[in-house]
């Protein structure tokens, strides 16, 4: 797996760095027609072929191909496709799934945002590149695509059909391996994240590219407004958390926890958490655990603040108990503890 980064930059004040993306050789794209009046759902795609055995007799065999789509792009003439409402669907449920399991508020799913993350997927795979500013000189580019890039993160692959598998994305956006920032998993778990939408573009790219096809996935978490949060009792947001689905956790990489100390402002009080002084212990019932390669930061990738580490040697069904201690949370020091296991 590979992981490219970008340059920082803001869009209305939210750094974007914390948009990375993901490269893992699974490619995901999209790109545009003006206008789609579909209202039947195209069924999996079948390809019929033949074979001929060391004895000279033909077989013919039929396989079906599962795909995410209510019509699939074509990225040879820059349309984009357009999602199955299932699709849609499926990756809302399973992302609000996730984020219950940390206590947060489902999110909604905004239909007019369809067209920024198809066509921005789009862009991924007509240029086999992830970019979070793709400029007119860029295969299938758009306006509408520009925005669906720089409001969502970007997921790119190559090597493998699309499938229907949708939550993969909310999965490996999740997850975050081997992007240091865990931008992507800030987002999916940031208490203030309202409205989301999925886009998701495969086929061959329009440069020299030796994986085919590519795989492009966008998800919009840029918003105008900020979930009410006036009412949630959460005072951390904390990964994993309690119990937790073993196949949404890498156990060789980072573990995370931010302070949830201001409701009303993504930065704020949350900004301002201090982390300095602080020390991660991991303990089971068996002792300490190893923990290493702690940071910390406060750029505002979702939530404004975060410390993150690993910890060696972690299994499933074993609870472990994690202390978080001197932070400094509005000029006092705060220490926090809470328990996952890995199921």
């Amino acid at each position: 797996m590979k992981t490219m980064y970008k340059r920082q930059d803001t869009i209305k004040g939210v750094p974007i760095y914390s948009l990375c993306f993901i490269f893992t050789f699974v490619l995901t794209t999209v790109c545009g027609s003006e206008t789609i009046t579909l209202t039947t759902p195209i069924t999996p795609t079948t390809q019929t072929g033949s074979t001929v055995d060391g004895t000279g007799t033909s077989t013919t065999a039929t396989t079906t191909i599962a795909h995410p789509y209510l019509q699939r792009p074509n990225v040879s003439t820059c349309d984009e496709g357009v999602l199955s409402q299932d699709a849609k669907d499926r990756a809302l449920l399973h992302l609000n799934y996730i984020r219950s399991l940390h206590g947060l508020k489902p999110v909604t799913y905004e239909p007019a945002d369809d067209i920024l993350v198809q066509r921005a997927a789009l862009i991924i795979v007509a240029n086999a590149a992830l970019n979070h500013n793709p400029v007119p000189a860029n295969h299938c580019f758009s306006t509408e695509g520009l925005t669906g890039s720089e409001k969502g993160n970007l997921f790119i692959s190559g090597g493998t059909p699309v499938g229907s598998d949708v939550e993969r994305y909310i999965n490996a956006w999740l997850i975050d391996k081997n992007v240091d920032s865990l931008g992507h998993r800030r987002w999916v778990i940031d208490p203030f994240l309202k409205s989301v939408a999925l886009g998701v573009v495969d086929g061959d790219p329009r440069v020299p590219f030796g994986l085919k096809p590519v795989v492009g996935a966008v998800l919009k978490i840029l918003n105008d407004a900020d979930q009410d949060n006036a009412d949630l009792p959460a005072e951390f947001v904390a990964y994993p958390y309690k119990e937790y689905p073993t196949s949404l956790f890498d156990k060789e990489w980072f573990l995370s926890f931010s302070v949830f100390t201001d409701r009303t402002s993504r930065f704020g009080g949350n900004k301002t958490v201090d982390f300095t002084g602080a020390t991660v212990t991991v303990k089971s019932g068996q002792g300490p655990i190893p923990v290493n390669s702690v940071t910390f930061n406060n750029n505002g990738a979702g939530i404004a603040n975060i410390i993150q580490w690993k910890a060696k040697g972690l299994t499933d069904g074993v609870t472990y108990t994690v202390e978080i201690a001197n932070v400094k949370v509005n000029d006092q020091l705060r220490s926090y503890t809470y328990d996952f296991t890995l199921k």
